[in-house]
């Protein structure tokens, strides 16, 4: 089973090369996760607040993160 490895994302330029709508609806499944860790998604269609930082720091931090199911 294929799984992601989030530690990958550990610079917060590489998740600003990312199309911000996209990499908030890829994380949108796990926003529950991420809130119970202290990082918020921002409401959809906002490019405010987005602490890229926190969350690079989050991806490197934990070894709890939910695994991600293939199809």
């Amino acid at each position: 089973m294929a799984t992601l490895n989030f530690k990958r994302l550990s610079h917060a330029n590489d998740l600003k090369a990312i199309h911000h709508e996209s990499l908030v609806r890829f994380l949108a499944p796990h926003a529950s996760y991420l809130g119970a860790k202290g990082f918020l998604l921002p409401p959809e269609g906002s490019f405010d607040g987005f602490d890229y930082e926190a969350l690079t720091s989050l991806f490197l931090s934990t070894d709890d993160m939910p695994q991600q199911q293939s199809s």
